[in-house]
């Protein structure tokens, strides 16, 4: 009797664990990354920000304002997007995702790879994320959280 009950707790164990499995794999929930592949400074360069800044104003100030601010598109500065991303608690990949695949509301996935990384340096240069010596990268983003935020230019 007691080979039985314990047989079936590890079928329970076994059945959580997939089920926890299952629902990480939805979620693209993974490990945070090692310490030792994050840039000792920012994770994007000041060089990517600056070329940022021409493709929002021609592909993104329509909607969300020369300043970031917002009109038809959320504010990607100042306190309403720090309420977003407290209230969100969106992580850097998750964002950048978003971006690439929506963005621009007229014509989604429509810029190429170089000018989403861009455009996405350009928002955290506006919003004093620091700048570093390494592009822009998975393994970059990874690395940063964006919470505590740390406001606007």
């Amino acid at each position: 009797m007691e080979t039985l009950r314990k047989q079936g707790s590890l079928m329970k164990l076994r059945r959580y664990f997939c089920v926890a499995s299952a629902v990480c794999a939805c979620f693209g929930a993974s490990l945070p990354p090692a310490r030792a592949a994050c840039p000792s400074s920012g994770i994007y360069m000041p060089a990517e920000a600056n070329a940022g800044q021409a493709d929002f104003d021609a592909h993104c100030a329509s909607c969300h304002n020369a300043d970031l601010s917002g009109n038809a598109g959320p504010a990607l500065t100042g306190p309403k997007f720090a309420s977003y991303l407290n209230f969100t608690k969106i992580t850097p990949p998750q964002l950048q995702a978003f971006i690439t695949s929506q963005m621009p509301a007229d014509a989604p996935g429509s810029l190429t790879a170089p000018q989403y990384n861009d455009i996405f340096a350009y928002i955290l240069s506006f919003n004093h994320y620091p700048a570093g010596q390494d592009p822009i990268s998975p393994a970059g983003l990874n690395c940063l959280s964006l919470l505590p935020y740390p406001g606007p230019k």
